[in-house]
């Protein structure tokens, strides 16, 4: 794992990708709904606390993050969400900041498209 250094953990430029939404594989599930909605909301905040942790140097509180958001948006039925939060899990894991870097700018992509339903 990574060490705390003076080095930022990333420099990166957010997507401004957002073609095509996603949905969860749950859609359809009138019950599941007010949960979905739920983990829809709290997206942007994940998302607020990644790059806090990211800006702050913040490596454990940023792997505990990506870690919850991963098994998260499995368990809710965003499978792309949770393999590109393990995925980024990784690179940071592993010091690899071009990798963590390219998989932040997807992830941010992915939950920019994520929608609670089709219209």
């Amino acid at each position: 794992m990574p060490s705390r250094t003076s080095e930022p953990l990333l420099s990166h430029n957010r997507s401004t990708t957002t073609s095509g939404f996603i949905y969860s594989e749950f859609a359809d599930d009138a019950e599941f709904l007010p949960l979905l909605a739920d983990f829809v909301e709290q997206l942007p905040v994940k998302l607020e606390a990644i790059h806090r942790a990211v800006e702050h140097q913040e490596v454990a509180e940023l792997i505990q993050v990506l870690h919850q958001l991963k098994g998260a948006a499995g368990g809710y039925g965003f499978p792309s969400i949770s393999n590109v939060a393990l995925m980024l899990m990784q690179a940071y894991q592993e010091n690899d900041l071009t990798t963590a870097a390219q998989r932040l700018n997807e992830l941010e992509d992915l939950c920019r498209r994520v929608r609670l339903q089709p219209d």
